[in-house]
């Protein structure tokens, strides 16, 4: 039995990195075992450059001359809004690698939190079940407004459906969808330890975010305030970028702190470090602000007091799971203050004692994770 990837999308994003290797990791899985499909020169150079190769075997789109041509096309049909041509494409190029005997991963992390992004997913499924493969949509988290007749009728044709928090599960059984509740993979992930700069000494504020939390003046007024209280503290602030696609580059987000801040702030050169080593540095910080989901799960694992600046279901989810005070949420995209990130950042603070008490049921939390290879190989 092999597992294949298709939504793998690769290493640029620290998240997907943690996705896989804890696939890997819970499957036990040889290297001959697992197949992850890359979708860009980047994205290739990327995963070997972390050595995903060692995990698994990295298949590039460019070694099909169809899937190129496809690619090509696609960049003028996407454009005009028309996708289904690539996806028609895609989803035959990823069913094609698999045997009978293999099972295909849709991992889903929030790919069905966004209108337009079940198409290609439920397309691969469909082809796939024609073909006798079985698939899993490992690890979702669902928005109930995206659930429509359509997408619903295309999840059905999955033979395994797994949630990584209550109130997806709740939503996709209310829609008639049987699913398993786990947590998110990467949870069973250890940190790497690896050097860090010389402030990690100090009391280190470590902080995330994505341009998709970064959205209006609101936020930069949230996050300036909080900066300088932190400064005023004595601490250090140090940003973390977890995802470096050119689309979606943290740093884009960081940039305009750094020009206020100079050097009185840093960012940690992350984009040299895996998902592991990042998950490190995380772990050394005093405190968390995240953005990016699996920078989140780094600090929840390993139990640093940590904020989410959630927008979807999966940050709410996940922190409602492990027991997390619903203050420690933070909905970036409907602030209501220029003090919503402060105030629940000192209330961290007052709350050290209750979070870490908080945090002494998390070993449970993670074992929870040991009956997933059970559950596929059955």
């Amino acid at each position: 039995m092999r597992i294949l990837l298709p939504y793998h999308l690769g290493s640029g994003n620290r998240g997907c990195e943690g996705i896989a290797r804890g696939i890997a990791n819970i499957m036990k899985l040889k290297k001959n075992q697992f197949i992850l499909f890359d979708i860009s020169p980047y994205d290739y150079e990327e995963d070997s450059r972390l050595e995903l190769n060692k995990i698994g075997e990295l298949r590039y789109t460019k070694q099909s001359k169809v899937v190129e041509v496809a690619r090509l096309v696609s960049r003028v049909l996407q454009k005009m809004r028309i996708s289904f041509f690539y996806n028609q494409v895609m989803s035959s190029y990823y069913v094609s690698y698999a045997k009978t005997d293999d099972v295909i991963f849709i991992t889903g992390g929030d790919i069905y939190c966004y209108e337009g992004t079940a198409e290609l997913p439920n397309l691969i499924v469909k082809k796939a079940k024609k073909e006798g493969i079985k698939t899993v949509l490992f690890g979702v988290s669902m928005e109930e407004k995206f659930l429509t007749k359509e997408v619903v009728n295309g999840l059905k044709n999955y033979d395994l459906i797994i949630t990584r928090e209550t109130i997806s599960a709740k939503t996709m059984a209310e829609a008639g969808l049987s699913n398993y509740l786990y947590p998110d993979p990467a949870f069973s992930l250890k940190p790497l330890k690896c050097s860090l700069p010389e402030y990690f000494d100090k009391d280190v504020v470590g902080v995330n975010f994505s341009p998709f939390t970064d959205i209006d003046e609101l936020f930069k007024e949230n996050m300036n305030r909080l900066i300088d209280y932190i400064l005023l503290q004595g601490m250090e602030v140090c940003f973390i970028p977890h995802v470096f696609w050119k689309e979606q580059d943290d740093r884009r987000s960081i940039a305009k702190y750094m020009m206020k801040y100079g050097n009185r702030i840093h960012v940690l050169d992350s984009e040299k470090m895996s998902y592991l080593q990042i998950r490190y540095a995380i772990s050394k910080c005093k405190y968390f602000v995240g953005g990016r989901t699996h920078s989140v799960i780094s600090a929840y694992s390993t139990h640093v007091p940590c904020i989410a600046l959630g927008y979807s279901v999966k940050a709410r989810g996940i922190a409602g799971d492990i027991g997390m005070p619903e203050y420690t949420v933070i909905d970036s995209k409907h602030l209501k203050s220029r003090n919503d990130l402060l105030d629940a950042f000192m209330k961290l603070e007052e709350s050290q004692v209750e979070i870490m008490q908080i945090y002494k049921g998390m070993d449970s939390y993670i074992k929870q994770i040991d009956g997933l290879r059970q559950l596929v190989l059955r």
